[in-house]
């Protein structure tokens, strides 16, 4: 692997809130994450074929949010890649496959006009700040190089969405809000993108119940983000919840089903 200079910056930053939820979310989820990511799997696979087709194998790259390495595990002809991710048990994993960096991606501790790709799989819409981000990349990448990302689509999680709205009695927000397409799209020319490409994909997964949908968000570190979010849920909303759920969005077989919709997008460094 081709040596990298990294900047001497701290990579312990001073986490904001949401950022904290998201080290404490995923650290967590790390032991189990494997079980529970069929949808990110799918995406993980789906973007490094895109890699393929667009990045060089012996290219430098950077796998930003890198989880457990699936972007390194579907890759292994790309040597030169590095994997950073803000919690330490998910590095941990990923050592196996890549050199692993425990980082905060809002601030990315390499220099400037390094990188021949940065990649990312479902991981920029835990971001605090996703424009910081978008600039660090851009940043980091040579002149052409190549952004090439999966992040999750405002149709996520819909359904539960839906059956939440039924019940909900206050302003609290009880599921993720994902930024729509046309947010990103104009983040990505402000922070110095052009030839930028868009594809998406709706996966629809099946549960038995309601628990079984919420214990497969939280095995991925997936739970509630939003500054504003509603910290419990009493056992009476939870019941209509999960009858609203039942009653909307119930398959012929009795068991409930989900939307994971996911973006895919291309962009080049100007």
């Amino acid at each position: 692997m081709n040596n990298l200079a990294l900047e001497n910056k701290n990579i312990c930053h001073n986490n904001g809130h949401i950022r904290a939820l998201v080290k404490k979310d995923f650290s967590r989820a790390a032991k189990y994450y494997d079980k529970y990511a069929e949808v990110q799997k799918i995406a993980a696979e789906d973007v490094s074929n895109m890699v393929k087709g667009i990045i060089k194998s012996d290219g430098l790259i950077a796998d930003l949010g890198a989880g457990t390495g699936f972007l390194s595990l579907n890759m292994p002809n790309y040597k030169n890649m590095y994997q950073l991710d803000i919690s330490k048990s998910m590095c941990d994993i990923s050592s196996r496959l890549n050199p692993s960096i425990n980082g905060n991606m809002e601030t990315l501790p390499f220099d400037d006009s390094v990188f021949d790709g940065v990649i990312s799989s479902l991981a920029l819409q835990w971001l605090e700040n996703p424009s910081s981000t978008l600039e660090e990349v851009n940043r980091v990448l040579k002149k052409s190089g190549k952004f090439i990302f999966s992040t999750f689509g405002p149709s996520t999680l819909k359904e539960l969405k839906q059956s939440i709205d039924l019940i909900k009695d206050s302003g609290a927000t009880r599921v993720n809000n994902f930024l729509p397409v046309k947010d990103l799209v104009d983040s990505l020319e402000k922070s110095g993108f052009c030839k930028i490409s868009i594809s998406k994909k709706e996966i629809l997964k099946d549960y038995g119940r309601l628990s079984d949908l919420l214990k497969a968000i939280r095995g991925v570190g997936g739970s509630n983000k939003n500054a504003n979010r509603a910290r419990n849920i009493s056992k009476r909303a939870y019941k209509a919840l999960e009858k609203n759920y039942h009653n909307l969005f119930c398959d012929k077989r009795g068991d409930i089903f989900s939307t994971w919709e996911v973006i895919y997008i291309t962009a080049e460094k100007k």
